[in-house]
């Protein structure tokens, strides 16, 4: 069995949960509505490589906030919990992802990655909101309700 991922229904708006291993087309259980599972998203932040990167953020239907982190950053492990309860509380309308600057330079330059922790919120593919430094968790989450509907 695959990861269990979360999506929104289009119908009713029930948040239906699904296993990404099975073959059969996923239906809310609320209202039995086939589920759109490119909606899909994790209760917890996912790794985002150099070769996943730009298929992630322009494809997803939802906004992405990215994580540009370093490995010995203090700073960035200070709100690696705050992503987890952020991920958790907004499951099924925001995609989070993490990526490690050092094995991944090609994306920590294309968007100019000076310092870590660099928070990214990406709507529609496009850039929305960059923020450098670990933001409080209710910063967090201001910064979150500002790109999610």
């Amino acid at each position: 069995m695959g990861e269990t991922r979360y999506v929104r229904c289009n119908g009713c708006g029930t948040l239906n949960r699904f296993d990404e291993g099975r073959s059969e087309q996923a239906v809310c259980g609320n209202c039995k509505s086939q589920l759109d599972s490119s909606l899909a998203t994790y209760d917890r932040p996912q790794p985002l490589s150099d070769a996943t990167f730009a298929q992630e953020v322009s494809q997803a239907k939802v906004p992405v906030l990215v994580d540009f982190f370093a490995t010995w950053c203090g700073a960035c492990r200070s709100v690696e919990m705050s992503l987890d309860a952020i991920a958790s509380r907004y499951k099924g309308k925001l995609k989070v992802g993490k990526l490690d600057v050092e094995q991944n330079p090609l994306a920590a330059r294309k968007y100019r990655i000076r310092a870590t922790p660099t928070l990214i919120v990406f709507r529609d593919g496009r850039l929305a909101e960059q923020v450098v430094g670990a933001l409080p968790e209710n910063e967090l989450e201001a910064l979150v309700k500002k790109h999610v509907e």
